[in-house]
């Protein structure tokens, strides 16, 4: 009996993943998510600044006017996420959820920018290879 318990407990599928950002209570869902919401940040730098770099200065490849559009969309980008993710609070004010419902709408933007810079910065129309990989939703 014993046997055919360890059997079926092998073949069973793992577990699935679990988000450890639902949690039971508000505090430590919103500590996870402001961790997320760090580590999507710091990865959106990172992304900005080697597009940045690649069209920043003098020689083939670089181009000035890309470089300065490119620092002049990420203060705007900055400011349509903290405008359109306040909107979003505003919307469920009356909640407890309102926070919960800002921190998901910023980690999705900042996610959906940074695809956006790597599709449109990192990565070539032909087979050379992307300059950083693609971003996943940040886990």
């Amino acid at each position: 009996m014993m046997m055919l318990f360890v059997i079926a407990l092998a073949a069973a599928p793992p577990p699935a993943k679990v988000d450890p950002c639902n949690g039971s209570d508000t505090r430590s869902m919103a500590q996870c998510m402001d961790g997320k919401i760090g580590r999507a940040t710091a990865r959106l730098k990172h992304y900005r600044a080697v597009a940045f770099n690649r069209f920043h200065g003098e020689g083939a490849g670089q181009d000035a006017a890309t470089a300065k559009a490119l620092e002049n969309s990420a203060v705007s980008a900055d400011a349509y996420r903290t405008t359109y993710c306040d909107a979003v609070y505003q919307q469920w004010i009356e909640g407890s959820i309102r926070y919960a419902m800002h921190q998901g709408c910023t980690l999705r933007l900042i996610d959906r920018e940074t695809h956006d810079i790597w599709s449109d910065f990192l990565s070539y129309i032909d087979s050379t290879p992307p300059l950083l990989p693609e971003p996943k939703p940040t886990p």
